[in-house]
């Protein structure tokens, strides 16, 4: 069973993640000069790896719901 520990660390790493995301999106929005472009970009992106990484138990059976 999961410790505190585990999911302390995974908080601060989410929250963490916010923080480099909002960077993320303000460098693509100035390297494309245009807020639409950035957020159609960065949603397609995010999308993608939904969709990719939602395939993922498929192509590794040990990673399938028990």
């Amino acid at each position: 069973m999961p410790s505190v520990l585990f999911f302390s660390t995974l908080t601060i790493l989410a929250g963490a993640s916010v923080a480099v995301q909002q960077v993320l999106n303000a460098s693509l929005r100035a390297a494309l000069n245009s807020a639409a472009w950035s957020g159609f970009v960065s949603y397609f992106v995010g999308v993608t790896c939904m969709a990719r990484c939602s395939r993922l138990p498929c192509a590794i059976p040990s990673l399938l719901w028990p």
